[in-house]
């Protein structure tokens, strides 16, 4: 848990909240055009679960997703469990999670990691999870080195991780470069009919989330597309 805390750590204001919860509802309204504006050249809302842990940012966050609605922008939710965010809540843990799935049901693409597929699911058959939600969005499960599990379009399948040699130095970001790899290939072509484009597109995404392993701290290790063609030719084998 150590790593986790400290982290999360960086995202606690001067007022003792974290910045995710400064997130008004209010504010975002006042400013409704701008936000218009930018929906209307927007594809994706990428979000996680961490904003459900304070009743203000939660409003807020639900409010930018209904309005997103008259713009048919896909929601991509990172489920991103951290305990530390709730810590502070009078709500208890059972109700935590059920707010949690709740907010669950309005992903298009939902990407989790084995052990929260285990904590909210009791499963890490992304196919199962997928039939348990009502927009029936794309799950992907990931593992760390071990294979990832993905269920997308009504196709189910695996990937095994690009063995390599390189020492791991640090995994912080990696989950975040996975989904932003990700986000990128659906961004190019969401399309996604055959086996053999979705098991790319993991592919493509888990190198993303590799190759920032290979250096310390979660921005500056963030690879850049070439570099990511590159390693695929080199090792994508």
């Amino acid at each position: 848990m150590n790593p986790v805390i400290e982290h999360s750590l960086d995202f606690i204001t001067k007022s003792n909240t974290f910045a995710d919860e400064r997130l008004d509802k209010l504010v975002l309204n006042k400013k409704i055009k701008n936000l218009k504006k930018q929906f209307l050249n927007t594809k994706y809302i990428v979000t996680g679960t961490n904003l459900l842990s304070s009743s203000k940012s939660a409003d807020s966050l639900n409010f930018i997703l209904d309005y997103a609605k008259n713009f048919k922008i896909k929601v991509i939710i990172d489920i991103n469990w951290r305990e530390i965010f709730w810590n502070q809540s009078i709500v208890s843990t059972s109700s935590q999670f059920k707010k949690v799935k709740n907010f669950l049901h309005r992903a298009d693409i939902l990407k989790l990691a084995s052990e929260e597929a285990n904590l909210f699911f009791d499963t890490i058959d992304p196919s199962k999870i997928s039939k348990l939600l009502t927009n029936q969005p794309d799950v992907i499960i990931t593992n760390g080195a071990s294979p990832i599990h993905w269920y997308v379009n009504g196709i189910k399948g695996s990937n095994e991780i690009i063995k390599h040699t390189s020492k791991i130095i640090d995994t912080t970001g990696a989950g975040d470069a996975f989904l932003a790899g990700l986000i990128a290939r659906y961004y190019y072509d969401s399309n996604l009919d055959d086996e053999a484009k979705i098991k790319f597109n993991i592919k493509f995404a888990s190198v993303c989330g590799l190759l920032t392993c290979f250096g310390e701290g979660a921005i500056e290790q963030q690879p850049e597309e070439k570099l990511v063609y590159k390693f695929l030719e080199d090792f994508g084998s």
